[in-house]
């Protein structure tokens, strides 16, 4: 069932049995209502981000969640998302599309402006990566003087 704001549609439900592309810049939420999972990885093409009139684009900040009540995106089966084609410079996660699984159900889609995506799920703590090196040790400073000598 679709989902309206005071604005306009805000959920679009998705079976999987198809590629979905989020043409509206004012979709928050797309719900996964497949109960199993599809015999072929789908594709979800995120909202653009730079066309004419700006008034159909995505902007900085926004979001899209995708909800997976049943877990059918859990891994190892996977959904590849993808910015929209025509803006030649989005990337998502640094890249131009991502196979992306979640264990909680949910995917956070954030858009971060100048083409950039990111996706995370929120059960999943980033990791960071290994430690550098550590720097060479500065020059000795100079002694200080001698204190008077006491009683």
């Amino acid at each position: 069932m679709a989902e309206f704001s005071s604005v306009a549609l805000t959920n679009i439900n998705w079976d999987l049995t198809g590629d979905i592309t989020i043409d509206q810049p004012f979709i928050q939420s797309v719900t996964i209502t497949a109960s199993t999972p599809a015999a072929v990885t789908r594709t979800l093409t995120l909202p653009r981000v730079s066309t004419t009139p700006a008034s159909d684009n995505f902007t900085h900040g926004q979001s899209i969640i995708i909800q997976d009540p049943n877990g059918v995106i859990a891994s190892p089966n996977t959904i590849t998302v993808q910015p929209d084609g025509r803006d030649a410079s989005a990337v998502l996660n640094g890249g131009a599309s991502a196979a992306l699984s979640s264990a909680s159900g949910i995917l956070t889609i954030q858009y971060s402006g100048y083409g950039y995506f990111t996706a995370v799920d929120p059960a999943t703590a980033p990791k960071g990566g290994p430690q550098g090196e550590i720097g060479a040790t500065g020059i000795q400073g100079p002694t200080g003087a001698t204190g008077v000598q006491g009683p």
